[in-house]
């Protein structure tokens, strides 16, 4: 269980410094960004992601059959959230530019890459 526990604690760091890196250059470089939509969107991604690995980290021996099933379900969902409630906090003004766009899909690409690996990983582990 300590194993566990300190492969979780490992994961959870690497997607915080990555999600937080990503945020940070996010911020630099758009000319005018919106803060709170901004840090919504990040921390939703990271919310969930870090969900997620709790699931695969704790879940993953006794469900191991189940395991593609919960990260299809896990990511229709993460998406279908996003479309009924981040979306239109992004089309407020009159519909979507390409950052406001960009305020979603930065951080969800991240995200998913990381929790495809992640599931990789522990369904090639067994």
């Amino acid at each position: 269980m300590k194993k566990k526990t300190n492969s979780f604690l490992f994961r959870t760091i690497l997607i915080t410094s990555l999600l937080l890196i990503s945020f940070l250059l996010h911020f630099t470089f758009l000319e005018q960004p919106s803060l709170v939509v901004l840090l919504i969107c990040y921390a939703f991604n990271w919310s969930w992601t870090v969900a997620f690995l709790a699931l695969v980290s704790f879940g993953s021996e006794k469900h191991l059959r189940q395991l593609g099933f919960l990260f299809l379900y896990m990511s229709i969902g993460k998406f279908g959230f996003f479309l009924f409630l981040i979306k239109p906090m992004l089309t407020l003004d009159l519909g979507v530019r390409s950052e406001h766009f960009a305020f979603f899909f930065v951080p969800y690409a991240i995200s998913m890459v990381y929790e495809t690996v992640s599931t990789v990983r522990a369904m090639n582990a067994k």
